[in-house]
């Protein structure tokens, strides 16, 4: 063999390593894209802004994954982008839902759009606009593309434990039947039981989790999404209620016969201190807060402008898990203050 030939065939060989490597690579590589739903207010605008600035400072190597807002209103489409400058130091995309889509079905077609848009990561978080990034999640993003799973955090309490509609145990037989599904695998205790719930008919469920943070492969996503507003159809034969695609999931899970994994409470922690004296080593470790509790801290009030995030923080009367996730709210906030600077 020449020398020539010999370069060549070890050029060759190299090249089919470095493709092998890549291949590799890109199956354990974190991939991740965030989709958000929200309504054309300040208050979602101010809480995009400060869930995008805390993944940047706290993402890891998450930290630059894109985040798609679907923007759900009755009302003609704007250039949020050039309505916001700040989120174009972001890799932000803004997606205006169908108007005649919002008419019919409202926000919670917002919702359940974050199902069926087009992606183009391999793993997809599905987020609410009021939670931030206290940490990483490539632990969970990881799992979730190596089971072929979605992963949620089980609902807090039974959707029937507030308004009494129905005894828990019917609402989940009769859901199951008018979706043609068998009987319901009541295999998951809510998360609250116990603390916010003491009723022993709440305390299962079948795998229902909270439309907080959710991470499952794009695949799995879209088969979600294919079917959801049918579920919520389903739903609404039975009972009309807030939670209608929460248990719309949990109707696709079943159907689909997909793999699930409950979340741990660190992933998608609410400021509430019931659930805080449940769940006190989680608090301490947290990666993403879900300040979804209106009290002590109102997001509509708390979260309208920078300024008025900046006069929560400065409030002395803080305790429990308001106090610990403003501690990790700080630094985020002067992040977005040097945004607007």
């Amino acid at each position: 063999m020449s020398a020539a030939a010999a370069l060549t065939a070890r050029a060759r060989a190299l090249l089919r390593r470095a493709r092998r490597l890549g291949s590799r690579l890109a199956v354990h590589d974190l991939d991740l894209e965030i989709h958000l739903a929200i309504s054309p207010t300040p208050a979602f605008f101010t809480m995009v802004h400060y869930l995008a600035a805390s993944l940047r400072r706290n993402g890891g190597a998450l930290a630059g994954s894109r985040i798609v807002v679907s923007v759900g209103d009755d009302g003609e489409p704007e250039d949020l982008a050039r309505r916001l400058p700040w989120s174009r130091r972001y890799p932000i995309e803004w997606r205006w839902l169908d108007r005649d889509l919002y008419r019919r079905h409202s926000y919670f077609a917002t919702a359940a759009e974050r199902f069926r848009a087009p992606f183009r990561a391999s793993v997809v978080m599905l987020a609410d606009a009021d939670v931030f990034f206290a940490g990483g999640i490539g632990q969970v993003v990881r799992q979730c593309r190596r089971e072929g799973a979605l992963a949620g955090l089980v609902a807090h309490i039974s959707p029937c434990a507030e308004r009494h509609e129905m005894p828990t145990p019917e609402l989940w037989t009769r859901v199951f039947a008018a979706a043609g599904l068998g009987k319901p695998p009541l295999v998951c205790e809510h998360t609250g039981w116990g603390t916010m719930s003491h009723d022993p008919a709440d305390r299962y469920c079948p795998p229902y989790f909270n439309l907080g943070v959710l991470v499952a492969p794009a695949g799995v996503m879209a088969e979600i999404g294919a079917i959801i507003y049918q579920e919520m159809e389903r739903v609404d034969t039975v009972l009309v209620t807030p939670y209608r695609c929460q248990i719309a999931l949990a109707l696709a899970i079943q159907k689909l016969g997909l793999r699930w994994q409950p979340l741990a409470m660190r992933y998608n922690y609410p400021n509430d201190d019931l659930i805080a004296s449940r769940y006190v080593d989680e608090l301490a470790d947290v990666r993403i807060f879900h300040y979804l509790r209106q009290g002590a801290c109102d997001k509509r009030r708390d979260f309208a402008s920078p300024e008025s995030v900046g006069a929560w923080l400065a409030r002395g009367d803080l305790d429990g898990v308001n106090r610990e996730m403003a501690r990790h709210l700080r630094p985020v906030h002067d992040a977005v203050l040097a945004d607007l600077a």
